[in-house]
């Protein structure tokens, strides 16, 4: 019985020690020990998911806008077949000013593409604002989003996107087709 009791304050003993250690390695490097505790759910908020109505609105918008950059697509193809220099260059000025107002409006919230139910919308969406920057002939703004799509997406390669539009690839197979289309402009 004596043995047994020697034992058990012994395991609570090296529990508690590293229960202890635990605690002063969390605070390592800070003046303030309960710093390293106030942080923790910061972070753990800050990467939070959406739900409910929040993410169906979120949702609707990055469709809207994917379907809406489709559309826009067609049209700029339709006003090449036509040749309408004139009104190709009005759609480019708009469309440029809708990339970097709407469009970018419904990209900005980077923790959201955390949420796996946004992860492949947002790719989705960056390809298709990619594609059709190709069709702009606009180097310096799809150099920008090839970077934003490195950045936005590191180590995903295997998430499958709507690239090129119509097909689906692998995170990594649409980034070549992407890479591809720079080398022509």
């Amino acid at each position: 019985m004596r043995r047994r009791l020697q034992l058990q304050l012994q395991l609570r003993s090296s529990t508690l020690a590293a229960l202890t250690l635990l605690v002063l390695a969390g605070c390592a490097g800070t003046t303030d020990p309960f710093e390293a505790f106030e942080r923790t759910p910061v972070a753990i908020e800050g990467e939070s998911f959406l739900d409910g109505e929040t993410l169906a609105q979120r949702v609707k918008q990055m469709r809207r806008a994917q379907r809406d950059l489709r559309y826009f697509q067609a049209s700029l193809e339709s006003l090449r077949r036509h040749e309408r220099g004139e009104e190709i260059a009005q759609l480019a000025d708009f469309l440029r000013r809708y990339m970097d107002g709407p469009v970018a409006e419904v990209l900005s919230n980077r923790k959201e593409s955390w949420s796996p139910q946004l992860t492949q919308l947002d790719a989705n969406l960056l390809f298709t604002q990619a594609h059709l920057t190709v069709d702009l002939r606009d180097e310096a703004r799809l150099t920008a989003l090839i970077q934003a799509i490195e950045t936005r997406f590191e180590g995903m390669d295997q998430l499958v996107v709507q690239y090129p539009i119509g097909h689906e690839n692998t995170l990594a197979d649409a980034f070549r087709h992407l890479e591809g289309a720079l080398e022509t402009l």
